[in-house]
């Protein structure tokens, strides 16, 4: 009856402990993708890391006299780039954008919103005349998993933590 008992009260502990380490991943995931994405939305830190891009990007179509409508070879650029996504807009309209889903965290979906990356753009002049471009290739990916595995590390310790030292004082 005793050892009845004490199973009964291990797989509440259990329980209760998943529970919290449950909770405490949320909380850790929800605080940590908001913070980031608050971070990339007010600092410079995507400007700083597209305008790069978009400068190889320039000469690149400077030097092969590109149009926005040349798809394959802005194509060849995106792909040797390793580009998740990329978009060229020409007179308030998307006339190219390439999103390589299989590539891409669904946690940094909003780094090809156009409403959120509108003022990212940068103008780059191809044959055709002045487009703006956004070019993303997965520089705040890193953060956004480093938060998820941060979350499950901390969950699991902490949901360990406790089955362990509540079954040994029981």
């Amino acid at each position: 009856m005793k050892s009845d008992f004490k199973a009964v009260k291990a797989v509440q502990i259990i329980f209760g402990a998943i529970i919290l380490s449950c909770c405490i991943f949320g909380g850790i995931y929800g605080i940590g993708i908001n913070g980031l994405t608050i971070f990339f939305n007010n600092s410079r830190y995507i400007y700083d890391h597209e305008s790069p891009y978009v400068q190889e990007f320039q000469q690149y179509v400077s030097q092969n006299n590109i149009a926005t409508s040349d798809i394959s070879e802005c194509d060849e650029w995106m792909d040797y780039h390793c580009v998740l996504f990329c978009i060229i807009e020409k007179d308030g309209e998307a006339v190219y954008s390439k999103l390589n889903v299989d590539k891409f965290i669904v946690s940094a979906k909003n780094m090809y919103d156009s409403r959120k990356i509108a003022k990212y753009q940068l103008p780059v002049n191809f044959a055709d005349g002045e487009a703006n471009v956004y070019i993303y290739a997965g520089y705040t990916e890193k953060y956004y998993l480093g938060v998820i595995i941060l979350g499950i590390v901390i969950s699991i310790l902490s949901g360990a933590y406790v089955s362990i030292d509540v079954l040994i004082i029981s």
